[in-house]
């Protein structure tokens, strides 16, 4: 894989980036949902 040539550190901190994204915008789309159902 092409992930083996790169540095261990790079690839947690675009791990932890990743997960931090999905984070946010699942939160996001929550509280959207949430806001749309209150709106109701």
């Amino acid at each position: 894989m092409i992930t083996d040539h790169l540095d261990p550190s790079l690839i947690e901190y675009v791990e932890a980036v990743v997960t931090g994204f999905l984070l946010v915008v699942g939160v996001t789309s929550a509280v959207i949902l949430l806001v749309d159902y209150l709106r109701k």
